[in-house]
């Protein structure tokens, strides 16, 4: 494993509008690469490739070199897995948060914020602090169960402002969850966590995302995700179609080629030169997500979802 420091100019990433899912307006990713390895990671498209990467390798290979070329995203084929640590980004946002509009932040919407790394650097914690010194409301996106170390500032930024948890599970399939996310906390693990911070009142959303054609989406797998969540405390359930785009497509198609050969035509079929999935089966999957959620008495999207409204601002 190779930890690279390197310098950011910006902390927050503004988006153009609202996430109508997620209801967040900026995202902030501590680090870039992942060490879980999950095998659909979008991150790999060539449009994710950070401005930092050349400077920081000082090098003419491309960060999709390094993905293709190694055993999981992030990965150099000579030094083995390769994960950029972002060691000023807790000052930079300090200083935006002071000229910046107020609103919800998305922590990991890019990077795994709980990946083993943080145990050591602490980015995602110092950076939930400084959200919690300035009143914003924050969510964090994991599938890790290191977020349980941060319960105390989770629940002190849901008190003061607002706080949401993404905990992602695919899957109750142990072996197929280790196929395609072979470092990744186990089905079963995530769950726990999903209790853990629901008893600590937090809100929670597990996201069943993505959805793998021919694999996790038919109703059966879908409803029995969902109901897992409500089992074990989640007041929200999202699931969402896979990407393929650039070498996420390569690297997953060669996967599915590997491990489930029949398959093949069926993402052939749905998945065109732009990545994204053909627009009827996506509304199908959608539609009966929302149907198995509305069923169970879950909440789903917080594309309404305003920071500045909460009662403690």
């Amino acid at each position: 494993m190779e930890y690279m420091p390197v310098a950011v100019s910006s902390a927050l990433n503004k988006l153009k509008r609202r996430d109508p899912w997620y209801g967040c307006t900026y995202t902030l990713n501590p680090y870039r690469g992942c060490e879980f390895a999950c095998k659909y990671c979008y991150s790999w498209a060539e449009r994710w490739e950070p401005p930092y990467q050349k400077k920081a390798l000082k090098s003419s290979v491309s960060l999709c070199t390094f993905l293709s070329g190694s055993k999981w995203a992030g990965g150099r084929e000579d030094t083995g897995p390769v994960i950029f640590i972002k060691s000023n980004l807790p000052s930079v946002l300090r200083k935006e948060l002071k000229r910046k509009a107020r609103d919800v932040v998305m922590i990991g919407s890019i990077t795994e914020p709980y990946q083993p790394c943080e145990k050591q650097f602490g980015l995602t914690r110092r950076c939930l602090d400084i959200l919690l010194e300035h009143n914003w409301p924050a969510q964090v996106a994991t599938k890790s169960t290191l977020i349980l170390r941060d319960l105390k500032t989770l629940r002190a930024l849901s008190e003061k402002a607002t706080c949401t948890i993404f905990i992602t599970i695919t899957t109750l399939d142990k072996e197929l969850a280790r196929l395609l996310e072979p470092k990744a906390p186990s089905p079963g693990e995530r769950l726990k966590v999903v209790e853990k911070l629901s008893e600590e009142e937090l809100e929670v959303c597990v996201c069943m995302i993505p959805v793998f054609p021919g694999l996790t989406d038919n109703e059966s797998t879908i409803r029995a995700v969902a109901e897992a969540a409500k089992e074990h405390g989640a007041r929200r359930f999202l699931a969402g179609l896979l990407t393929l785009s650039g070498k996420v497509r390569e690297r997953f198609l060669a996967l599915i080629k590997t491990h489930f050969s029949d398959l093949l035509p069926l993402y052939e079929r749905l998945y065109g030169p732009s990545g994204y999935p053909d627009r009827t089966y996506e509304a199908e999957i959608v539609n009966l997500a929302r149907k198995i959620r509305s069923e169970l008495g879950l909440l789903g999207e917080l594309g309404q979802l305003k920071g500045l409204q909460h009662p403690g601002r």
